[in-house]
């Protein structure tokens, strides 16, 4: 069984959204801060080998030690001091896993070959089962970065039903499914050859922002060499309005276009890697807290939501 370490993302810096004017990850849900319960996921995994923590390095060690009983386990944990945005907080804690390695120095082929599991913070609802399952769904032998993803049916329990309380969570309509992504990610870090570009689609993710989706769609029409990323982009956006404004032919119609093939064909070649997505069937890994509305639905319904992935 392959082993992997992992980077456990809990920084507050440039693309990072605050909640209540917090860093979402140290929010606490039923007493215990975010990123402590995605620690304490990670540490009962199997498949799962050292955990650097990267974010404030003060805060963390505080709620690590006062939380200790919630995150204990044999795994090594270490805490790394965070950079200015999310991708330089992936490649600081995926460097510091390499002690012989040293800026500048030329990659050798092991090294290219090491895989780590980025996971978000923001993500009290994961439990070990998913983060497994996501793993086991990963053939690093056919691509350098696996992307997580869950289907708009798993996701249905959590979404909004008459008298209760759901999180409206948006999913992307493709040929083979309806999908979400889930904040876990297996990548060879060596591998990608643009990786500065994760840090401008990370910064666009909210795409309910009309502002986001046209920034979006300049940037991938000055992209060189990658014509079709622009009408691929297009495309998505058709289907999504035309669903929204009730049109669900057309909509299934355009989306008959949209095949996950062609998806990670544009998005490896703007990357400069090899990708393709890992579903998983569980559900919490989609859950972040994005906004006051979400993080008070997922505190109000956590135990119930937590005993329906066990019950899986």
């Amino acid at each position: 069984m392959a082993v992997y370490n992992a980077i456990l993302l809990a920084g507050d810096r440039r693309g990072a959204k605050s909640v209540f004017g917090k860093n979402k990850a140290l929010l606490e849900i039923k007493g215990i801060p975010s990123f402590i319960r995605v620690l304490a996921a990670l540490q009962n995994v199997e498949s799962v080998g050292e955990i650097r923590i990267v974010g404030p390095t003060e805060d963390i060690n505080s709620l690590l030690k006062k939380h200790s009983k919630a995150s204990q386990g044999s795994k090594t944990v270490k805490v790394v001091p965070q950079k200015e945005n999310i991708i330089d907080n992936v490649w600081t804690g995926f460097l510091d896993m390499l002690p012989d390695y040293r800026v500048g120095m030329e990659v050798s082929p092991r090294l290219k070959e090491i895989a780590v599991l980025v996971v978000a913070g923001d993500i009290p609802m994961l439990i070990p089962d998913e983060i497994s399952e996501f793993i086991s769904n990963c053939n690093l032998s056919l691509f350098d970065y696996y992307v997580g993803v869950v289907s708009k049916k798993t996701l249905s329990h959590f979404t909004p039903k008459k008298g209760r309380k759901r999180i409206r969570l948006a999913v992307l309509p493709f040929k083979e499914n309806k999908y979400r992504l889930n904040n876990l990610h297996l990548l060879k870090p060596f591998k990608i050859a643009n990786r500065y570009r994760l840090q401008v689609m990370y910064e666009l993710r909210y795409q309910r922002r009309l502002q986001n989706i046209w920034k979006m769609l300049i940037k991938l029409v000055r992209l060189k060499g990658i014509k079709d990323a622009a009408f691929f982009y297009i495309l998505i956006q058709a289907a999504l309005f035309f669903r929204k404004i009730g049109f669900d032919e057309v909509s299934r119609k355009i989306s008959s276009f949209l095949t996950l093939s062609k998806l990670t064909g544009i998005v490896g070649r703007i990357l400069g890697t090899s990708i393709y997505i890992a579903e998983t069937t569980y559900g919490g890994a989609a859950l972040d807290i994005d906004n006051k509305t979400d993080f008070n639905i997922i505190n109000e319904n956590f135990e119930e939501w937590m005993e329906h992935q066990k019950k899986k």
